[in-house]
């Protein structure tokens, strides 16, 4: 049996168990990957957020 990202040598999972743990590891790297998307743009367009609500005098 193959063992999953950060898993000890000599601690195989079963079948179910190996693909819990492998879409739980896609599941995270997709997360961190939006959050870190989100914050990229959060501090990109937070700035300039005042200027497309802000009314002339």
């Amino acid at each position: 049996m193959m063992r999953v990202p950060g898993q000890a040598r000599g601690h195989e999972y079963s079948g179910r168990a190996q693909i819990i743990a492998r879409l739980a590891h896609l599941l995270h790297v997709y997360c961190a990957a939006l959050l870190r998307d989100l914050g990229a743009f959060l501090f990109t367009a937070a700035p300039y957020w005042g200027d497309a609500v802000r009314v002339a005098p």
